[in-house]
């Protein structure tokens, strides 16, 4: 709670204008120091400055010898020094050195009036422009004489400047502890920053500072429009055009983007490179008229002025914006807002109205909960949420003022320009205090309200012009200081006006204490004992490593003292002269992280002292001290998420005591090191102090060892007041918990039985006051009265819980009651009784059964039940204990006797005894309360209650509401008549409004009973009570109204009514037709068996039961002459199947035959006979109704009858037909039902139905055959899907067999399922010859030896398990594989080293020849790989003959299947030059043979070689056959060609997709083996494995001349 003063600037007296004519131009306020600069004029003197300092009391004028009667246009601080920067009129620049008292005039460069000037972020450059478009930037040195730099001449005005560096135009970052401290506390730290270390911040929330070189670059707008970018060099360009004139000119600096405001409402964000050129963002039209502004509120949120009654807010980061106005009220027509400042100390919003007002909103986003989701902590919230402002308050200024300027370095201070006067408005926290009774408060600036409580007398002290800055009080002595005088009063009720002033003196002090008849006043480095007169009686001393005092307390006779060095001080003070009380106490040693003491207590015997502090960052800690005197102990109370505000004994208990705690703030909890609230500095931080270095060091000193404990408040209220006792066993012991929902109630004292706290007036505990009541600011008329606070701030008292009403109790007894709450807190009952034994007050003991209630000691209740002799509710408690067994249940009665109706209701509801609760509820008919309750946890009471509810309304005379109760509850329909019974009237009226069938009805019998019958037709009717209706109609003789009503309606009591009365009156034909109706259909078959009705019986007995269609079935059996037809169909539907089918037999009735079939068949009973049954079949059989046949078989369960006749008459089982003829478990027994199914099985196999065999033969168990069944239907998802669920070691092979056959090249994934199946299996056999078919397949296709090598190892680690399993028969087979290992492995070997080394590498291929280590390799791979190098090295004619020696070592062998296409290309093209040359030498031949027709590339070589070296004449004899062969030839090329196309197609679609290792070795496979199904059978392969090579292996021995014609 705050106060504004108002202090209006008095000009030096020099300065002083004697018409009164002043006119003040501008005012500044320095960025980081509370100096205000004020521009002046008037007739005499001309243009003036004047400098302020916060308290207007050190004023000087600045001198400058400048051109005489010049006005002062312009003043802008340093940002840094106290050096301010003046534009005169006629065109001087002049600077003030504030800190030497000198003025230095920069040299000429403008010859207008300077209408803007602007500093860099360090005063190093200045830049000035003037009315004729002159910008000129200076260079200006710490003492702040100017040099010119570069003078720019724009021709147009300039109308903005902003530097890159000043990221946020009048925005002064603040430190993050300072910050801290504003979001938690008022309390400032007394020894300032030297104490605080290496700041503490949140480096990770701060803005990084551009480039130093980019900090003295700006910008400036020109009045048609145009931007320029000038440099630190003093060079400028520029950079943008926006066609009007420039208003605003803004940089974001975190995003380096530039906002443009236009005159022309057009607002623009540019992202700026380094070189200083703009790229668009965005670009926005404004609704607005006249000046438009822009401003910055914080670090990324602007504010927008265009002469509206509102504020518009934008968010520069997410583009959001709000508009935030005054209430209407505070608001006249026409009056627009003209300007507007935002402090960053105080997170509000100021601006200035055309009709001299001031309005202002406050941040409201510092909430102390987490914030939502995962949002950024409240700091860095948006200011552009609707909830994030709020109105502060609205006060009334000069009609005159044009600016509201804040001051950016302190809290609260704003400076108001009202053009004839500058005022200064000065906040000021409310004084208040409490002691001995006594309440102060002050409620003006010079004036404060006492209140005395015992005397119930309150007064109004006013001081002589003494602004008051603090207030202390005694039972009869008021003390108030300014902080430069002091003034004491004496005040009772025998006074004269209630106070006197007994005296006033002048001195500097903070802090004063009264004790008797002293005053002790805090006074720099000493405290001052003094009378009220300000006689000095003693001075009590503080050493230098002590520190000065900086807090003071007394408790008692005793006063304590904490020095700013972190020393405890205590004196005696109860006789004449104060004595030490112990030797200073040093916390350096005994607190860790310790700062500075913020307050200190002492307690009335002088034994404890407790006190909180702050850390070393100067941030409150979250933790109590408690410091014993006598056992030299410390003891140590950690509060979780909280620290301390206000600390108080209780004067007259030395072990009791109330704090005031306030919720950490959100941003600064946790031990992280993120967190300002619990982190230590480093021990080795310089300090600047040395005296103080010693006793800071928090490693100077060793630790005392204290006592620590945890204190958690569950509550979430911001602020909460306990009260506990200091025990030496637990520490502490809670007595009770308050909260402060309000901001403004501030805990200022405790005095058994009460605790005293401030209020607005009006506001009680627990109850919110409207925002902004205590800040509010209101001039008091025109008589230039200080402003002041507008809310009644008073101290008012609240009991403390188990204390209530022992306000007017002798000393003694409340000393008991004291002693009795302690001791049931600690348990000890002997020390509460013992304190019983002293208490004779009525109004204590049941003080103590309500504290009997929180501690839920009943033993002691029964006590003090005793005590007052109430026998009724102890009966009654022992009752509760023994009928439920809560101990809850059992103290919440305890509550409801004494009349504690919430306290009950909060135990029943911890217990979750809803049933009681709702008892409760009902028994203090709080009925909505109960109401709620049942809704969510008791709906089936629901209707109950409200019932009771009605009940109790209907008492109460009630009569609208128990009737709309008695409607909830749905009992309305017996209670509503009863209740208005006597009144008809009323009871016909609600009846007809209600329109309710059931009170219809009702109120038609009262009628009838009444005799009114007309009415209780008409009211039946109403009811739609058609059998009341018709029998009244029936009774009075209408028949034929009650005919017409029974046919018009559906009701078939009303129609059997009906049907009754015309059989009793002797009309059949209508009780037919009303027996139907009424669904009697036994009454009319009874009529018409009677009657002779033929027709008609036969409809009614179709729709009869089965007892009546019997009997109906029997009449057309015996009548004359009989109908057998009918007889059978009604037999049958009766159920008497038996019977309907002898009757057909009997009487050849085949069509009552067929439908009683059909019926069987559709709907199937046990009941009929399975004799006949068959004999239904035979005859269908006899007429070639084959299924109709099989369905009478089934129906009588003769399965393999019926199977047996699907086999004889070849008749397709189709599924539907197979799952009819399968008997159910049961049916048959277990070994006919599996022959039933197999044979049904073999059937189905038989006609093709290879899935639905599959599936009886499992149904059968035999799942071996099943599978080959599903063999045979060629389905391999459904194949491999069986092989997985059956798990059956011959049902893998089976599977693995199958999908070698199928195409592997499509499917390569099916390749690992086989190797899977195999081993499930245990198959090694098969495994080991499926992988050595795969090796011979990666050679057959892609000569891929390294793949077959892989592939027969794994073959051979498949045969190495089968012979260790003991399967010796394959050892010969595991000496083939590893043979061919050996081979293949060092034929790899030859080749990856045959460019290399070819000569070693041919001895290797020769001596692999002869040795006859060829198992496994091709002959034609080796040729490959010769040709391969020759056709590489470029020896092509070699490569050719090779070709020809390979051609006749592996006749009939596909080229391509050998050699790459680079090397086919390359011989192909020496077989081209060959065939040329030989046509150019045989070209005189007359018998040329012909060009042969080539289709493989590899047999076109070989086709040339021999054309070649043919003869010419070719031999008669041979000419067909060599015809026939070349025909053989090309058609074997063809093929091959084909198959090759195939091939290629087939390696294209194949897709590559590298997951894991598995997957890479499943996809590998199938890429190497994707031509695998080219084999006619991989079991024919695996057989005869010798095929695959094809040709006899055969060398050459025979070299030509080079050396490469064979092996060497």
């Amino acid at each position: 709670m705050a106060l504004y003063f108002e202090n209006r600037l008095k000009l030096p007296t020099d300065s002083a204008s004697p018409t009164g004519k002043r006119v003040f131009l501008d005012i500044a306020w320095h960025n980081k120091l509370p100096l205000l600069a004020v521009a002046h004029c008037d007739e005499r003197n001309g243009g003036l400055v004047s400098i302020y300092n916060q308290t207007v009391e050190d004023t000087s004028n600045v001198e400058a010898s400048v051109q005489q009667g010049s006005q002062v246009v312009n003043i802008k601080w340093h940002p840094i020094s106290k050096i301010l920067a003046m534009g005169y009129q006629s065109g001087e620049v002049v600077v003030w050195n504030h800190e030497e008292g000198e003025s230095f005039e920069g040299p000429k460069g403008h010859n207008s009036a300077i209408m803007l000037m602007e500093w860099c972020s360090d005063g190093s450059v200045l830049v000035t422009a003037d009315s004729l478009g002159f910008l000129v930037m200076w260079q200006s040195d710490a003492q702040g004489h100017l040099q010119t730099q570069a003078v720019h001449d724009f021709k147009d005005p300039v109308c903005q400047i902003v530097f890159r560096g000043n990221n946020f135009s009048g925005t002064v970052q603040e430190d993050e502890n300072e910050r801290a401290l504003g979001m938690m506390t008022t309390w400032r730290p007394k020894t300032g920053v030297k104490r605080r270390g290496k700041p503490i911040s949140r480096q990770s929330n701060r803005i990084e500072d551009q480039s130093r070189s980019l900090d003295k670059c700006f910008f400036a707008g020109v009045l048609s429009g145009t931007i320029f970018y000038l440099k630190e060099n003093g060079s400028s360009e520029d950079v943008l055009s926006s066609g009007s004139a420039v208003r605003s000119l803004l940089y974001h600096g975190p995003k380096d983007i530039l906002i443009v405001m236009t005159e022309a409402f057009i607002m623009g964000q540019f992202n700026v490179d380094e070189n200083g050129d703009l790229k668009e963002i965005s670009k926005m039209k404004l609704s607005g008229e006249g000046d438009v502004r822009l401003f910055w509120v914080g670090i990324n949120t602007l504010a927008v002025l265009c002469n509206e009654p509102y504020i518009r807010l934008w968010d520069v980061e997410t583009s959001e914006n709000i508009v935030i106005e005054p209430k209407e009220k505070d608001f006249g027509e026409d009056e627009v807002f003209l300007s507007i400042d935002y402090s960053t100390k105080n997170s509000i919003l100021c601006c200035c109205t055309s009709k001299g007002r001031l309005v202002m909103w406050k941040e409201t986003d510092g909430s102390n909960g987490p914030p939502p989701g995962d949002g950024p902590p409240p700091s860095t919230t948006s200011k552009t949420t609707e909830d994030h402002w709020e109105w502060f308050n609205t006060t009334s200024i000069p009609n005159s003022s044009k600016m509201a300027v804040w001051c950016q370095s302190e809290n609260g201070l704003l400076a108001v320009n009202a053009i004839q006067e500058v005022l200064i408005l000065k906040e000021q926290e409310l004084c208040y205090t409490f002691s001995s009774s006594v309440s102060c408060v002050q409620t003006s600036p010079a004036q404060m309200t006492v209140h005395m409580f015992k005397h119930k007398l309150t007064f109004d002290i006013k001081t002589d012009n003494m602004q008051v800055k603090g207030v202390r009080t005694s039972g009869d002595h008021v003390v108030i200081w300014n902080g430069n005088r002091v003034a004491a009063y004496e005040i009772g009720p025998t006074i004269t006006s209630n106070y006197k002033h007994l005296g006033g003196f002048a001195t500097k002090s903070e802090n004063i204490a009264i004790h008797e008849q002293n005053l002790y006043t805090l006074e720099a480095n000493q405290i001052q004992v003094r009378t009220f007169q300000g006689t000095v009686k003693q001075t009590l001393s503080f050493a230098s490593q002590e520190g000065p005092p900086i807090t003071m307390a007394v408790g008692g006779d005793y006063i304590v003292c904490g020095t700013e060095n972190g020393f405890l001080k205590i004196w005696h003070i109860g006789r004449r002269e104060a004595k030490l009380h112990l030797q200073p106490k040093n916390l350096n040693k005994i607190i860790d992280n310790f700062g500075e003491i913020i307050e200190a207590n002492i307690n009335s015997t002088g034994d404890k002292v407790a006190l909180y502090v702050a850390q070393f960052n100067l941030i409150p800690d979250s933790r109590l001290f408690i410091l014993d005197i006598n056992e030299g102990t410390t003891t140590q109370i950690t509060i979780t998420d909280r620290f301390i505000t206000k600390l108080f004994w209780e004067p007259q208990n030395a072990l009791y005591l109330a704090l005031e705690t306030k919720l950490v703030p959100f941003e600064l909890r946790g031990g992280d090191d993120d967190s300002l609230l619990g982190s230590e500095l480093d021990n080795n931080s310089d300090d600047e102090d040395g005296a103080a270095g010693g006793a800071i060091g928090m490693g100077s000193a060793q630790k005392e060892r204290i006592r620590k404990s945890v204190m958690n408040i569950s509550s979430t209220c911001d602020q909460v007041v306990l009260t506990f006792f200091i025990d030496p066993q637990k520490c502490f012991l809670v007595h009770e918990q308050r909260e402060f929902e309000s901001a403004d109630e501030h805990l200022v004292g405790m005095e058994v039985p009460f605790l005293y706290s401030t209020r607005n007036c009006g506001q009680r505990m627990g109850k919110k006051p409207s925002l902004g009541k205590i800040k509010e600011l209101e001039q008091q008329g025109r008589d230039k009265k200080p402003l002041k606070d507008t809310s009644s701030v008073t101290i008012e008292r609240d009991s403390i819980s188990d204390f209530d009403g022992i306000e007017d109790e002798e000393r003694e007894g409340r000393d008991a009651l004291i002693k009795y709450v302690h001791s049931i807190l600690v348990d000890d009952i002997d020390g509460a009784l013992n304190a019983t034994r002293l208490i004779r007050n009525k109004k204590i003991y049941n003080n103590m059964l309500r504290n009997c209630l929180k501690t839920r000691r009943l033993d002691v209740a029964f006590i003090c039940l005793s005590k007052l002799k109430n026998v009724r509710v102890c009966q009654i408690l022992r009752e509760t204990m023994e009928e439920e067994p809560e101990e809850e249940a059992h103290v919440a009665m305890l509550a409801v006797q004494l009349g504690l109706l919430k306290e009950a209701e909060d135990l029943y509801k911890s217990c979750n005894r809803h049933d009681l609760l709702l008892d409760l509820y009902i028994i203090s008919e709080r009925w909505e309360d109960a109401v709620a309750l049942c809704e969510t946890h008791r709906r089936i009471q629901l209707k109950s209650t409200y019932h009771a509810w009605a009940k109790c309304l209907e008492k109460e005379k009630k009569v609208k509401e128990a009737i709309k109760m008695y409607e909830l509850a749905e009992t309305y329909r017996y209670e509503v008549p009863r209740m208005l019974s006597d009144e008809p009237q009323q009871l016909e009226a609600y009846v007809l409004n209600k329109k309710d069938k059931e009170l219809y009805q009702w109120w038609a019998q009262y009628l009838e009973s009444s005799g009114d019958t007309e009415s209780a037709l008409q009211y039946y009717e109403l009811a739609q009570d058609w059998l009341s209706l018709v029998r009244l109609l029936c009774f009075c003789g209408d028949h034929d109204k009650a005919v017409i009503v029974s046919e018009k309606v559906s009701d078939r009591a009303a129609a059997y009514h009906l049907a009754r009365t015309l059989e009793d009156r002797g009309d059949t034909t209508k009780a037919i037709n009303f027996y139907h109706r009424a669904g009697a259909f036994g009454h009319a078959v009874r009529i018409c068996k009677d009657n002779g009705l033929v027709d008609e019986l036969w409809s009614m007995a179709m729709r009869a039961e089965a007892a009546e269609q019997a009997e109906a079935a029997k009449y057309f059996e015996t009548m004359e002459p009989p109908n057998f037809s009918r007889a059978i169909q009604l037999y049958h539907k009766a159920g008497y199947g038996s019977k309907a089918l002898d009757l057909a037999f009997a009487t050849q009735e085949f069509g009552a035959l067929q439908m009683v079939v059909r019926d069987i068949i559709s709907k199937p009973t046990h009941n009929t006979d399975p004799l006949l049954l068959q004999r239904c079949a035979e005859f269908f059989v006899e007429n070639n109704e084959i299924e109709k046949a099989i369905d009478m078989l089934v129906a009588a369960q003769k399965y393999p009858e019926a199977m047996e006749l699907c086999v004889q008459k070849k008749f397709t089982i189709t599924e539907d037909i197979a799952e009819r003829l399968t008997a159910p478990k049961g049916g048959l027994d277990e070994q006919a039902r599996k022959m039933l199914l197999e044979k049904m099985g073999e059937s189905l196999t038989y006609q093709g139905s290879y899935q639905l065999a599959a599936k009886k033969y499992t149904q059968a168990g035999n799942k071996i055959q099943a599978m080959k069944s599903l063999l045979k239907s060629g389905d391999t998802e459904k194949i491999m899907f069986y092989a997985n669920i059956c798990r059956h070691r011959e049902i893998y092979v089976l599977a693995a067999n199958y999908l070698q056959t199928t195409d592997l090249r499509k499917t390569p994934q099916i390749i690992p399922t086989i190797v899977q199946y195999y081993n499930k299996a245990q198959a090694y056999d098969s495994l080991a010859a499926f992988y050595e078919t795969l090796a011979q397949s990666e050679i057959e296709d892609s000569r891929d030896y390294k793949s077959a090598l892989h592939e027969y190892r794994k073959a051979e680690g498949a045969l190495k398990q089968l012979i260790d399993a003991g399967s010796r028969q394959y050892e010969e087979k595991l000496r083939a594989i590893q043979t061919r290992i050996f081979n293949i492995h060092k034929f790899i070997s030859v080749k990856d080293n045959f460019a290399s080394n070819p000569d070693i590498s041919m001895q290797e291929l020769k001596r692999m020849r002869e040795d006859g280590k060829l198992d496994g390799i091709r002959l034609g791979d080796m040729y490959a790989v010769i040709i391969e190098y020759l056709a590489q090295q470029g020896q092509v004619r070699n490569a050719v003959a090779v070709l020809d020696e390979m051609k006749a070592q592996v006749p009939n062998a596909n080229i391509s299947r050998y050699l790459n296409p680079d090397t086919i290309k390359s011989i192909e093209k020496m077989a081209d030059f060959r065939t040329s040359k030989a046509n150019g030498l045989n070209s005189s031949s007359s018998n040329t043979a012909p060009e042969p027709i080539i289709s493989n590339p590899g047999d076109d070589i070989i086709q040339l070689l021999k054309y070649n070296n043919a003869p010419a004449v070719t031999d008669p004899e041979n000419e067909g056959e060599e015809e026939e062969d070349e025909e053989e030839v090309e058609e074997d090329v063809e093929e091959e060609e084909d198959e090759i196309e195939d091939e290629d197609e087939d390696e294209d679609g194949v897709e590559i997709e590298e997951e894991d290792e598995d997957e890479e070795e499943v996809n590998h496979q199938g890429m190497l083996y994707h031509q695998a199904n080219r084999q006619p059978s991989f079991n024919s392969t695996i057989n005869n494995p010798s095929n695959s090579r094809g040709v006899e292996n055969r060398f050459l021995a025979s070299n030509n001349s080079n050396g490469y014609g064979g092996f060497t």
